[in-house]
């Protein structure tokens, strides 16, 4: 028979309360403009305080309730690690804030509940990128530049990728990304390293 001591049951509590600091319960930092109403694209107004209290020490996350037109969804995400010195690019872009990476932060994970999901998205108060493949839609984020080209007043849409394609580069519901080589610079474990 296992006897809990004052010691022990202090070093058990002590471990879980360690690993639940990494873990956290967020909603998702960017919000619908409007009630999703079968549209296939959704626009997104970010909510900054929840954008930079992405930059504190969870190495885990649950973003809860993003909204796809299916439906809201939660996200299982762990964060990517930036090593120091990495200059990081979206769409051929230095993010503002690096090399000292800023407000940043990579997450990469699953959509809970969808099996064979698949998500990765950079997140900060200048613009959100990536994508969120719920297993049957892939669903790319993007940003463009508020009034007179200022990333603080940034917008966001979620747009399934089939739309992108469809659309070509100059037409249609553009987000001014490539989606041809979207994956190349979030398929390494660290950024930064050739793992």
């Amino acid at each position: 028979m296992l006897r809990l001591t004052l010691p022990l049951l202090l070093t058990l509590l002590s471990a879980a309360g360690a690993q639940a600091q990494h873990h956290e319960l967020r909603a998702f930092p960017l919000i619908a403009a409007a009630e999703p109403d079968g549209r296939q694209v959704v626009e997104l107004v970010p909510v900054v305080e929840e954008l930079l209290a992405l930059r504190g020490p969870a190495a885990r996350l649950t973003l809860m309730s993003v909204p796809l037109p299916s439906g809201a969804v939660d996200l299982d995400l762990e964060r990517v690690p930036i090593r120091g010195g990495t200059q990081v690019f979206v769409d051929g872009l230095p993010v503002p804030g690096t090399p000292d990476h800023g407000d940043l932060s990579i997450w990469k994970g699953t959509v809970l509940g969808h099996e064979g999901s698949d998500v990765m998205l950079g997140l900060s108060g200048h613009g959100c990128h990536g994508w969120i493949h719920d297993g049957d839609v892939r669903w790319n984020l993007c940003s463009s530049a508020g009034p007179g080209g200022d990333w603080q007043a940034f917008t966001s849409r979620l747009v399934p990728e089939d739309a992108l394609l469809a659309a070509g580069p100059e037409t249609g519901p553009s987000c001014a990304a490539d989606t041809s080589g979207a994956t190349a610079a979030f398929d390494t474990p660290e950024v930064g390293t050739n793992k």
